[in-house]
């Protein structure tokens, strides 16, 4: 499945498949039990956070960084398998966005919330003072599970 997909809580493809997620409502997405590409895009600046939940496989989510609400509630993250991928032009854009994770608070607090912030405590990842991604189960994430990438969108 290439392209953009009306998901409307269906389960789809079988895996290897890149799903566009265009961030302008609140859509309900349950990947298959493949390996995906799941792209999830900003537009609305409103909280209209997409609810994913990824499947058996070894997933990468593709999260546009946004500075004023939560992009996405996902469901079943395997630290030990799945991973968030950052566009590397957010680091170049007119307005650069830095890409780096911490998992410390006091250094997210001292770099101004310019840094993105993984709490595990709290299963969220914050875009300077913003949630960007609430996890409805317990997660464990450690700097393997972020990268930054040259997007294929």
């Amino acid at each position: 499945m290439s392209g953009t997909a009306n998901t409307a809580g269906r389960a789809v493809g079988s895996g290897g498949d890149k799903i566009v997620l265009e961030g302008m409502h609140a859509e309900r997405l349950r990947a298959g039990t493949g390996s995906d590409d799941i792209y999830i895009l900003t537009g609305s600046f409103s909280n209209a956070a997409d609810t994913v939940s990824t499947g058996g496989g070894r997933d990468r989510l593709f999260i546009e960084l946004d500075d004023y609400s939560t992009v996405a509630i996902v469901d079943d993250f395997s630290a030990s398998k799945d991973i968030f991928v950052f566009d590397a032009a957010e680091a170049v854009s007119a307005v650069p966005r830095n890409t780096e994770v911490t998992f410390d608070q006091a250094e997210w607090r001292a770099s101004d919330e310019s840094l993105l912030f993984m709490s595990n405590e709290e299963n969220r990842l914050y875009f300077g003072d913003n949630v960007l991604v609430e996890f409805s189960t317990d997660v464990e994430l450690s700097s393997a599970n972020f990268t930054t990438d040259t997007w294929g969108l």
